[in-house]
């Protein structure tokens, strides 16, 4: 992975690309960051980054001018027996490296908007007989092109 600028060719790579790498390089000592979740030689704690969604909307009537935007989910799985705050941790990592690097971001065509993130919460579930602590940020970023 590494930093792209985004292009409306590759928007989708490019979005993701920039995110997992900010996200990668800042991580928390022992933290995985993963573009699904793993199902074959887990590791956990980790951070698995979905690929980008894109919404294109018209700012004009002939379509010659659209704004887009790209929304990244991202989940935290950590082991239910390392306690929730690790979890927490995770989370507030995501959140705090993705406000510190508005710059950086904005450098590669990914803007924040005034509602960047929101989390979805937090819960305890049970996949292949590990119980985990899971919880979910969307990234929300308005992308200029």
């Amino acid at each position: 992975m590494a930093y792209q600028t985004v292009s409306k060719a590759t928007i989708r790579e490019n979005v993701f690309n920039t995110v997992t790498t900010l996200i990668d390089s800042n991580k928390l000592s022992g933290w995985t960051v993963l573009s699904a979740y793993p199902e074959q030689n887990p590791v956990f704690p980790c951070v698995v980054i979905n690929p980008a969604a894109i919404t294109v909307k018209g700012l004009s009537l002939d379509r010659t001018k659209n704004r887009f935007s790209a929304e990244v989910i991202c989940d935290i799985y950590s082991l239910a027996k390392q306690g929730k705050k690790k979890n927490d941790q995770g989370r507030d990592n995501f959140q705090n490296t993705i406000s510190a690097n508005v710059t950086a971001l904005a450098q590669y065509n990914l803007l924040l908007p005034t509602e960047a993130m929101s989390d979805e919460g937090s819960d305890s579930i049970e996949l292949n007989g590990q119980t985990l602590n899971f919880g979910t940020i969307v990234l929300n970023l308005v992308v200029r092109i």
